[in-house]
């Protein structure tokens, strides 16, 4: 319920209008026998006497104070659609900073130019000093990752950290712009980040148990044709989903893969680690750039890592499809079907245009033989 003060500012807002456009309010919301007087503010105040009587219902204020403001509202965004959203056309809050103050004190708040209710949820978070015990789960040149249990949520967060004192300023940069481009993902096959800590140059991030070289090793022996076709899809998935939002990974290996088995017995791959991701339209590379990650195509050396694109994505995946499929560490194609067989030589092809144009196609043509792996 709107506090007698919310109400007042609220009624004021009618003065910047006119009397016709006053009985028209009036007349809508069935107040105008209570627009008494000649001029305009006389007319407001006996608006205003008879909503702060104490015998009018409370159902009537609530209408008439959220039409008064929605008004206004109304006129702002007129105003910002006529004149575009400069940065100096007013706000409701920048030119009603005292009813805006009151709107929150009830309870109230100014969304996309509409006032709505504000439900506000008390959380009880441990202390913000309370420490939490890392435990390590592994590391590479740049970052190290461990995991804690969260007492609140009762569940397991892993932690990336970066080597900040042994890392360049570009490398800095790029850690940070790993954890913008992952927040900005949504996919179930692509690990989902939390929250960037500038001070400690860390991340926090969803707990995922497994690498995809780990899961294989352990269960190579146990685990079904179906299961490995379904880590196959979501890899396509994601990987077609992360080139859609113009990303490319460029470090796609079975380490980078994470696997996390659901009590249900579901199997869900998940993309990880893009420490060297780039935008197409980036200049973060440079031409001299080294090489970087472990399943890249050795052509790369005579390009140059600037010149990486879109099928390299696909001779880096074809080489996870093919472990996948084979559950071999030692290398070696899959080879219990010639067409299967030449699907991955395609895919890694030392000939970049002979290659799959594309993760769709990549995909499209696996729809077509999966039945064919045994």
């Amino acid at each position: 319920m709107f506090t007698r003060r919310t109400i007042i500012g609220s009624i004021d807002l009618l003065k910047f209008g006119t009397h016709k456009e006053l009985e028209r309010f009036a007349l809508q919301y069935q107040v105008d026998d209570h627009i008494e007087g000649t001029s305009l503010q006389i007319r407001i105040n006996s608006l205003l006497k008879y909503l702060l009587e104490p015998y009018t219902n409370d159902s009537i204020i609530e209408e008439i104070v959220t039409a008064s403001i929605n008004l206004e509202l109304k006129i702002l965004k007129q105003a910002e659609n006529f004149f575009g959203a400069l940065d100096e056309q007013p706000t409701f809050e920048s030119k009603h900073p005292e009813l805006t103050q009151y709107l929150e004190n009830d309870g109230y708040s100014i969304v996309n130019y509409q006032l709505q209710r504000t439900n506000v949820m008390e959380l009880n978070r441990y202390n913000k000093n309370e420490k939490m015990k890392l435990v390590y789960k592994g590391g590479g040149s740049y970052a190290d990752v461990h995991y804690y249990e969260d007492p609140f949520y009762n569940q397991t967060i892993a932690l990336k950290r970066a080597k900040k004192d042994e890392m360049s300023e570009k490398e800095l940069i790029r850690f940070k712009y790993e954890f913008i481009e992952l927040q900005k993902l949504d996919s179930p096959y692509i690990v989902k980040v939390y929250s960037y800590n500038e001070e400690k140059v860390e991340y926090t991030m969803e707990y995922v148990e497994s690498t995809l070289h780990k899961y294989i090793v352990k269960n190579n022996t146990k685990i079904s044709i179906s299961t490995r076709i379904s880590i196959i899809n979501q890899l396509f998935k994601a990987f077609i989903y992360i080139h859609s939002k113009g990303l490319l990974h460029r470090d796609i290996s079975t380490a980078n893969v994470l696997i996390k088995n659901h009590d249900d017995g579901t199997t869900i791959a998940k993309v990880s680690d893009f420490g060297l991701v780039k935008r197409l339209d980036s200049t973060l590379t440079d031409p001299d750039s080294s090489i970087k990650g472990s399943l890249n195509d050795p052509n790369l050396i005579k390009v140059g890592f600037d010149k990486y694109e879109v099928r390299h994505e696909v001779y880096a995946l074809t080489q996870v499809i093919n472990y996948v499929l084979t559950g071999n560490t030692k290398g070696g194609l899959y080879n219990r079907n010639q067409k299967i067989q030449e699907y991955l030589e395609i895919g890694m092809d030392p000939v970049i245009n002979l290659r799959f144009s594309s993760i769709n196609e990549m995909s499209e043509e696996f729809a077509r033989l999966k039945h064919l792996i045994k």
